[in-house]
């Protein structure tokens, strides 16, 4: 089988295809024929050398990925060979609040990830792929959609009738949209351009504004009647984060999960202080929240949104256009 693997050093020219045996499932295994992979900032970080743990050669990278059963091993029960699947970013956590011991193991960086023709693995580091959605559009889940719906309704609790404040176009950013909207949550999307902005309404922003319009915290306060922002969505951490605290409401929540403008957060405390804020950190979310996710996923029809297609041939592409930024939706690799 072919794969995609850093093989003497990680950095992304490094990133070469490689010919390994064909797996064999062991007796909890299945072997799973990768159709497609979506894209993170992680990925970047990790080519980057910029990653928040250490990562070691060799090493497959990408975390996120869909496929379909082609072998299980003799006392597999969670599946069958045809059931269309996707990988769990982090296999050992199961249900429950995040511990460490169950974050070490992370699909891309440190372990391997899903960037080859054939992956073998565990039942339990597979869920099912919601039925009416396409291997691409599955792909794309077991980060953005899954830190998104952690965020929402585990770590926090969206209500019908909050406002909920998204910044970014990004796959969290879409997904924190689409189920904020789902709960009944009035959503307000926040973006650098306008270009998006019918897109963003069917998607089910009530409203969107502009982050360059220096009034826009002052436009949000209209339109949520000055109550401001009950729950705030922050993709990109650094600077942008002091920028959202000026549109929470009175004992808002706050949820951190990503850094894309910068890794190191800032904010004026005293605004903290008398909006009461608090502030949540993402770690993307446990194999029941991601069966929780597919269920609502199905139950809604909700779609996820693939900004760009590129054969994993042409993964090089597809992590410049990452890196570039200013997509709508998620940037999906796929197997031909």
């Amino acid at each position: 089988m072919k794969a995609y693997a850093y093989v003497d050093r990680i950095a992304l020219e490094r990133l070469v295809e490689i010919d390994q045996p064909d797996p064999v499932p062991g007796e909890h295994d299945v072997v799973v024929a990768m159709k497609a992979a979506a894209l993170n900032y992680r990925d970047l970080a990790i080519a980057d050398g910029d990653y928040h743990i250490e990562v070691q050669p060799p090493l497959i990278p990408v975390s996120d990925g869909a496929g379909e059963v082609v072998a299980v091993g003799k006392s597999v029960r969670r599946f069958r060979v045809g059931d269309r699947v996707c990988a769990v970013y982090l296999p050992d956590w199961t249900h429950g609040p995040i511990r460490r011991e169950v974050a070490a193991r992370r699909l891309g960086g440190p372990s391997n990830g899903v960037l080859r023709e054939l992956m073998c693995a565990s039942e339990e580091d597979f869920v099912m792929a919601p039925r009416h959605l396409s291997f691409e559009e599955a792909a794309t889940l077991p980060i953005a959609s899954v830190t998104a719906w952690q965020s929402l309704f585990v770590n926090g609790s969206v209500k019908p009738g909050d406002n909920v404040l998204v910044q970014g176009t990004g796959g969290v950013s879409i997904a924190a949209i689409q189920l904020a909207r789902s709960a009944g949550a009035r959503v307000i999307s926040v973006v650098r351009t306008d270009k998006h902005r019918e897109t963003l309404y069917r998607l089910g922003a009530s409203d969107v504004l502009l982050s360059d319009d220096p009034s826009w915290h002052r436009q949000l306060f209209a339109v949520t009647r000055a109550v401001g922002a009950n729950v705030i969505v922050n993709v990109a951490g650094g600077e942008t984060v002091s920028d959202a605290l000026l549109a929470a409401s009175g004992a808002a929540t706050i949820h951190l999960v990503g850094y894309a403008a910068g890794k190191m957060v800032t904010f004026d405390m005293f605004e903290a202080i008398r909006r009461a804020a608090k502030f949540l950190v993402a770690a993307a979310g446990s194999r029941a929240s991601f069966q929780e996710l597919v269920k609502l996923l199905e139950l809604e029809e909700i779609r996820p949104l693939i900004a760009q297609r590129f054969s994993v041939r042409n993964h090089r592409e597809g992590m410049d256009s990452l890196r570039r930024g200013g997509h709508l939706g998620k940037v999906v690799l796929t197997f031909d």
